[in-house]
């Protein structure tokens, strides 16, 4: 299966969902959506698609994901509480047309979008924000012995 990503996941080799698995990507659009930000809450920096005529969403094309994977996926964008739902949706790459499944906003959600979402603000801010979190709080909590 093949799965398109359109936000933070387009960052990470391994999906945050707890997938586990590297997986290569690749340049991908898909026609007739528009990505939105989402502000809640406040200061959060993550998007949303709804589909939307005339606009199109670049992102990345994820394959041979695995059933196990795309259900780590939904567990990640929260479908069961309806922040987003799955959608099979048609993506152009280089070699053509192909069919993936996406995450749409779903009905939870599609009130808090605002203005559109850039990923590379996301890039300069929240990721590098991300990365410092992830990475200071594991070098403070090691003890080094003084022979180290």
């Amino acid at each position: 299966m093949n799965v398109f990503v359109y936000g933070s996941l387009m960052f990470w080799a391994v999906d945050e969902g707890g997938a586990g698995v590297v997986r290569p990507m690749i340049d991908a659009v898909l026609d007739g959506y528009r990505r939105y930000a989402v502000q809640n809450p406040p200061g959060a920096n993550y998007p949303v698609i709804v589909p939307e005529l005339g606009h199109v969403v670049k992102g990345k094309l994820l394959s041979c994901i695995t059933v196990q994977e795309l259900d780590a996926l939904d567990t990640f964008e929260d479908v069961r509480h309806g922040l987003y739902f799955r959608q099979e949706v048609d993506v152009s790459v280089h070699t053509g047309a192909v069919k993936a499944f996406t995450s749409i906003a779903g009905p939870k959600i599609t009130p808090y979008r605002k203005g559109e979402w850039s990923a590379e603000r996301f890039e300069q801010d929240t990721l590098r924000q991300s990365l410092a979190l992830s990475v200071v709080p594991v070098a403070q909590s090691r003890k080094v012995a003084p022979h180290e």
